[in-house]
């Protein structure tokens, strides 16, 4: 059980008042010089407090006046956070960002692997793109020789291949997709859990779809990190069920319209690829 922050304006003794909030990540509320605001996110890089005014499509000054505002403590906005009328680039494909965190640093990792799957294609294989993989990448053998998913190799004590698909993608199309709801959404998640928790979340997620994976198509070879994505929206899934009724009113119509952008984005892509 976490804690919940009460707007009482007039009245300091009630800030940090306990309230039924089930938040994955605690944060302290109870600090002197923050007026009662969550502090700190978790994860490298700090984060800082989630902002408590400033309106626009991540603020709570619209609502003041409108008697208690609780907010989950700990609570970081999936909305805009730069100010002005529009969103602007950053807060369009990966708000909260920061260099020194997890989602920036598996990011990268992605991409590097990408490249270098591409490289062992052309070098020792069919070629860095091959007529048959939809998606602008190499052939399957690459993908196998790099660690992919394969259960024969599994079975023959090759475990790793449980956790290293998470960071190898079929070609440029899929990274994009996986990078585009990653850096959408990870950035916030990891300050909203914490590190610990967003890491835990993400990698076990990833385990358990290879393991899915192996007993649903025992003898294809899969990569990527959807079952990650995947683990995370679960996550947060739960995390909006327990709070939903401690959230304000705008965040959630717009937490309602950024799951059907994502739905319909995701949508268009798969029938793209097929």
């Amino acid at each position: 059980r976490g804690h919940c922050i009460r707007h009482h304006p007039r009245n300091p003794s009630n800030w940090g008042r306990m309230s039924n909030i089930h938040g994955i990540h605690g944060f302290s509320a109870n600090d002197d010089n923050n007026n009662g605001a969550p502090s700190g996110g978790g994860g490298w890089g700090g984060g800082g407090a989630a902002p408590q005014g400033g309106g626009g499509w991540g603020g709570y000054g619209d609502l003041e006046g409108q008697g208690e505002i609780p907010i989950p403590a700990g609570h970081v906005s999936l909305l805009k956070v730069s100010g002005g009328a529009f969103p602007d680039l950053c807060d369009l494909f990966c708000p909260r960002f920061r260099y020194l965190c997890f989602t920036t640093i598996i990011s990268v990792i992605q991409v590097i692997m990408l490249v270098v799957c591409m490289i062992v294609g052309a070098t020792k294989f069919d070629g860095a793109f091959v007529k048959g993989n939809d998606m602008g990448g190499p052939g399957p053998q690459t993908f196998k020789f790099m660690g992919a998913k394969y259960l024969p190799c599994i079975q023959n004590g090759e475990v790793y291949r449980f956790v290293t698909p998470i960071v190898l993608h079929g070609g440029i199309l899929h990274l994009a997709s996986n990078l585009f709801f990653q850096c959408r959404v990870g950035f916030i998640f990891e300050l909203r859990w914490g590190l610990t928790n967003y890491i835990l979340t993400y990698v076990l997620s990833g385990l358990g779809a290879s393991y899915f994976s192996c007993l649903m198509s025992p003898d294809t070879i899969s990569v990527g990190a959807s079952g990650a994505l995947f683990g995370l929206i679960g996550a947060d899934i739960s995390y909006l069920i327990m709070n939903w009724a401690y959230l304000p009113g705008s965040e959630k119509y717009q937490v309602r319209l950024h799951m059907h952008v994502e739905r319909t984005f995701t949508c268009v892509f798969r029938n793209f690829a097929s």
